[in-house]
Order: structure tokens, then sequence, then C-alpha cells
């Protein structure tokens, strides 16, 4: 007889005795006896305390014709609360394939579909997963770039060592020419050696003076990338010249007063001369002597007509020329935005001007009102002779460099002595001792944070020191008519700190990024190509050693000492 038609057969039997009320012990007990070989069966259920309902009520369950034992397996007997049969012995039953052998049994029980075997297979297959997609995240997470942001507050207050100061700083320093050509007509005039006043002399003829093949210089820095530029009054304008005119006629006066007073014996006169002299000397410079020297000149100049030719220029920075002429025509004309043109009296030598080229790297301003004496201080100046072109590799001393070519700014480092009170005692210059070459005043002088905090001048304080350069404050400077000095010091100068600063971290692949944004910032990228280099090939070199710590796994290994 078949599995199936057996099985049938003892659920059939056992229907049929319930209909005629045998009862369940005796219908479990001619159930034992028709199946003699499931004996161990009875005795387990017997001993886990099954009455006969239960084990028939088991029977007729598991030989079900609906329910194949396949669908059988899917199920368990833990949602019967009531039935005395665990899991275990219920999916092991010997009613679920009666009459089968034991090797059927035991495949069932190795089943892939056996629910005990599936618990014990899930905790290692998701442990699996998990480890699997944390490693896949860790892998990422290491690999990905480091983020190393630093706030505009912390970069600017991030100081600088001196060589770095020079070459961020360098090329934002600018040469300024100045040529004429003519004629002054003057006004005879004459002096009053006992008011020391000069006064015009109507009655001779003007005398004209050749002003051929004039030529100075001056220097100029720039403070914002459009193209303004910060510089000397005597260097931007006219000015200087007036002034030239009026100290060789003054001179020239002098020296004929004493020469006839020399000539007639006068020893009485000579004494007085003398004595005006050293009182003016000793004056020089008092609110007194400013008044006179004020209404000398508006006198002399009052009749005074120049006919002349003139041209100021800003160098071209890049320009590869050597000869005076032609580094001239290729170089920038600029317009004067505003000069204080009374900077002989009041000290006041600032001027700003506008050259056509943007995208020109410049300098932040600072804040003078923080600076003291022994605070680090630093400038450029530029050689004095158009033919004194010293080529000593200027990057052999970085504190204190000679300047490479005629364009190029020698860069010097010193202190700030004192805070000295101008002549007419309105404000106070910064002294400091760098030694500088006097006639390049309008160069920018610098803190350790790189920035501006004073414009030098060729008038020195009204009581000197020991220290060689004077310069104008620069909050001073912003407070100039009516000019707002709140330029941006532009891309160029926060890329190449960011960059120097992104170095020091080691985060070396950031950096060249910056130094990259400085170069494109800057309309012709030879300007500072040279500067830039000497940082880049830093940070190529950690790189290249594996010591720049770029991603997070480089932060990981720096950490551990790898």
């Amino acid at each position: 007889m078949s599995t199936e038609n057996k099985a049938a057969k003892i659920t059939e039997s056992i229907r049929k005795a319930r209909e005629k009320n045998v009862s369940d012990e005796s219908i479990l007990a001619e159930v034992k006896k028709q199946n003699p070989e499931k004996e161990m069966f009875f005795k387990k259920a017997e001993e886990r305390g099954a009455t006969a309902t239960h084990i028939l009520e088991e029977i007729i369950k598991q030989n079900a014709p609906e329910q194949s034992s396949s669908s059988f397996e899917k199920k368990s007997f833990d949602t019967h609360p009531s039935s005395p049969f665990p899991p275990s012995e219920a999916e092991s039953s010997p009613f679920l394939n009666t009459g089968s052998d034991s090797s059927t049994v035991q495949k069932s029980k190795t089943s892939l579909f056996n629910p005990e075997k599936g618990k014990k297979l899930v905790f290692p297959i998701t442990a699996l997963a998990v480890l699997f997609f944390a490693a896949t995240f860790l892998f990422f997470f290491l690999r990905a770039p480091l983020v190393a942001e630093i706030s505009s507050e912390e970069l600017a207050k991030f100081e600088l060592k001196p060589a770095e100061i020079a070459e961020i700083s360098e090329p934002a320093v600018v040469k300024i020419g100045y040529t004429l050509d003519g004629e002054a007509t003057v006004p005879s005039f004459t002096i009053d050696f006992d008011t020391f006043k000069i006064k015009q002399n109507p009655v001779e003829e003007p005398a004209t003076i050749p002003l051929h093949g004039i030529y100075w210089e001056g220097a100029g820095f720039v403070i914002d990338p459009d193209g303004f530029i910060l510089t000397s009054a005597h260097t931007a304008t006219t000015a200087a010249l007036r002034e030239e005119i009026f100290s060789h006629l003054l001179t020239y006066q002098l020296a004929e007063k004493f020469f006839e007073l020399e000539m007639t014996g006068d020893q009485e006169r000579m004494k007085a001369f003398l004595e005006v002299m050293k009182d003016l000397e000793e004056k020089s410079g008092s609110t007194e002597d400013m008044e006179r020297r004020k209404e000398n000149r508006e006198t002399l100049f009052r009749g005074v007509s120049l006919d002349v030719e003139e041209k100021t220029v800003v160098f071209n920075p890049a320009s590869d020329k050597t000869e005076l002429a032609e580094a001239m025509e290729e170089s920038f004309d600029f317009e004067v935005v505003s000069a204080n043109e009374s900077f002989s009296y009041d000290q006041k030598d600032i001027a700003i001007v506008k050259v056509q080229p943007d995208r020109l790297p410049a300098v932040p301003l600072g804040d003078s009102g923080e600076t003291g004496p022994g605070d680090a201080a630093y400038t450029f100046s530029f050689s004095g002779k158009e033919t004194d072109k010293k080529f000593v590799p200027h990057r052999a001393a970085p504190d204190t460099r000679v300047a490479l070519d005629y364009f190029s700014p020698s860069f010097f480092s010193g202190n700030i002595i004192a805070l000295r009170e101008s002549r007419d005692q309105t404000f106070n210059l910064i002294e400091a001792n760098l030694e500088t070459t006097p006639e390049f005043s309008g160069s920018p002088v610098l803190n350790k944070k790189g920035e501006v905090i004073g414009i030098t001048s060729s008038v020195p304080a009204r009581k000197t020191g020991d220290g060689s350069l004077y310069a104008i404050p620069i909050d001073l400077v912003k407070e100039f008519e009516d000019v707002s000095f709140r330029f941006p010091p532009g891309d160029y100068y926060y890329h190449f700190k960011k960059g120097i600063y992104l170095m020091y971290q080691r985060h070396c692949r950031r950096a060249l990024e910056e130094f990259d944004l400085a170069r494109e910032s800057v309309y012709d990228s030879s300007l500072v190509e040279e500067n830039i280099a000497l940082f880049a090939e830093h940070c190529e070199d950690l790189i290249s050693q594996g010591k720049s710590i770029d991603t997070r796994w480089d932060a990981v290994k720096a950490r551990l000492g790898l």
C-alpha cells in the first residue's frame, strides 16, 4: 500500500471509531497495535505528558489529504500552544511519511528548508554582510580627501616668516619713473635776510632755467587688483620738481649773499647773517618755519611758468629690457586719482594712481595702531642707479636679499625703533632700522602677517633717532582725503597665503591647488611664477616622500606615526 493510502486509512479509521463513541484511549491502543514500528514515537509522546486525544489529533493533522509534506515542513508546532510536541519532534514525526525508511527521515532533518538549520545560518550571513559593507565604507572613507578649511579671520592672523613675506609681497611692489624735458621761467627775486622772506624783483628780467634730461624714480605698491597703486605725491606729481627749483634758487641766493658779505668784510653783517641761518636751522620743521616756507614758495612760484614735456610711468615688472628708454616704452601710463601736493608742509607725502592692467598682485592694508617699538618690520627698495644691476641670486639670503635686476626690489628686514612726531606735530611717523635707498620712498612697510602698516617717506621726523627709515602710518593714509581705502587685497594674496598655511599643515595637494589659483588670478602668471615655485616644489617633495596629509588615511598614519 502506498504511503498516502496508508495515512488516509489511519485517519479514516480514527474518524469512524470516534463516530461510534469509542474512547480516544482505545483508538490510540488500536493505532499502536497497527503501527508497531512507531513504538518509539508513542513512547516519547507519552513521556512528555501527551494525552491520547492530543496524539490522535496530531496524527489526523499531519496526515490531512490537502497538506503535503513540503507545506507541512514550512509550519511549526509552536503555533499550537496546546500541542505537547516540540518543533523538533513534530518536524520529524513519522506520520508525515508513514512507512518511509530512515534515510528519508534523515534527509528531511538536514534539508536546507529546515527552519532550525536556517536559524543557525542567519547570524553568520548577517555578520558577513555587515563586515563587507563596513569594510567598503571604511575603504572609501579613508581614501576620501581630507577637508582642511581655514576661515578668513584665522588666515589674517597667520604670521609669515621673512622669506615668505618677501615672496608673497614682492610682485605687488612697483618702480615708478619720471622724465622731463623743457624749461622753467622764474621771476627775479631777492631775500630779506632780516625776516628771511622772499620778495619778487619786478625790475629785473625773469630767468630761464633749462630742464633737460631730468629723471627721477620712486616706488609704489598695488593695493587693489584693479590697478590702484599707493605711492608718494612727490613721485606721482610735478610737486617734487617745483621743490627742486625752489631749493636750487634758494641755495643760489644764499650763496651769493654769503660771498657778498665776505667780499665787503663787514663782520657784523656776516655774524648777523650766520645767526639768522643758525636760527633757521634750529627752527626747521617748526610751525613758524613751515608757514614761512609756504609763503616763500607761493611768492616765488607766483610768476613761474613751465614749458615741459613730461612722462611718468609705472615700470612693467615683467619687462626684460635693459635700456631705460626701451623699458619706459613698454611700461604702464597712469592717471593720478588723488595726491596731496602740500606734502612739503604736512609731511603727508601720499598719492594714489591707477594703471590700466587689472588682475594685479596686491597686498592688504593692516592696522598701524597695533604697531609699536620692537615689532618686526619689512620693506622693499630698488637699486639706486639704472646701471647698478646685481645678478646675485636673491633667494640665497631670504631675510635681506639684493635685487636680481633693475626692476626687482630688494627686501629688507628690521624692527620698529620708535614713533616720532611729524614736523607739524599732528601725527607720529614710524621709525625703523631698515637700511634702504632713501630716494625710493613710497614702498610698503609690512608686519609679520604680510600686511602694510606704513608707506616710506623721504622726509624725516621732527626729532630723529638712530633709524634710517621713516614711514607714514597706514591708518593716516586710510583717512586720506575722500578716497575709500577699503581695497581688498584680491585673490592672489588670499590664495598664496592660504597655500603657505596648508603647506605647514602638510596638506600639500590642497596647497598646490591654492598656488594654482594664485597664478590664475594674475593677468600675467610669469609675474608670480618664480615666487610661488619655491613653495610648490617643497609641497611636491613632501608628496613624493609620502609625508603629505591629503586623505583621512594619511591623517590616521600621521597620528600613529607611520
